[in-house]
């Protein structure tokens, strides 16, 4: 394992209909939407696993019981905990607080940015095992969809409108005003909207993500 003394975590939502990729539901329609959710998840747990770089867990909101999560049970040998906190911030400091009582270095990626490859995750883990604070990869609609830490930083995730286009430009001066080191990484986009499904329909690598999906509501 390249990096025994950390840990790589997944953040996902379980795939309900209605409540799972809502911006998706005028072209996918609900259960389209959860279960390109479903299939994106299941993809970057794919990819990670079978790189085998380093510790994984997967951390699922509202709930760790949905059919899907109990299949990658089957599947693999993950270590799978329901999230914990008020909002997305809380969550996430809640996941690095005890990933890092016990490993050097955390980081924490969503499982809806399918051009986040492994070297770029990788690349993230040696910034943080070289002494670097933060590494953080932005998204295009002004959010992360990767950040790591070597030290704990509750700051850094309060005060911040997320869900917004301002995500990434608030973490940005928390991480300022907490006087930590930065790296930032490649700029990645998510697949949030209807126009994102014709990105995917037109990568070779992550067309099949969409089989048998009607993209006509």
């Amino acid at each position: 394992m390249l990096f025994p003394n950390a840990k790589l975590i997944l953040f996902t939502k379980a795939p309900i209909p209605g409540q799972a990729k809502t911006r998706l539901i005028p072209t996918l329609g609900a259960e389209g939407a959860a279960e390109l959710h479903r299939r994106m998840t299941r993809h970057t747990v794919d990819m990670v696993f079978n790189a085998a770089f380093t510790n994984v867990e997967l951390q699922a909101y509202p709930n760790t019981q949905d059919a899907s999560f109990l299949a990658l049970l089957d599947d693999y040998c993950i270590e799978l905990n329901a999230q914990q906190g008020s909002d997305l911030g809380d969550r996430m400091a809640h996941a690095f607080e005890q990933a890092l009582a016990v490993y050097d270095c955390a980081v924490i990626i969503g499982t809806d940015a399918p051009t986040l490859s492994v070297d770029i995750i990788k690349l993230a883990f040696e910034k943080l095992v070289a002494g670097v604070d933060v590494v953080l990869g932005p998204a295009e609609d002004g959010g992360y969809a990767l950040i790591g830490l070597s030290k704990l930083a509750p700051d850094i995730f309060t005060d911040i409108n997320w869900g917004t286009n301002r995500v990434y430009q608030q973490t940005l001066q928390r991480i300022q005003q907490a006087q930590m080191s930065l790296v930032e990484l490649p700029l990645q986009w998510d697949v949030d909207r209807p126009e994102d499904l014709l990105r995917l329909r037109d990568d070779p690598q992550l067309a099949g993500l969409l089989d048998g999906l009607d993209l006509s509501g």
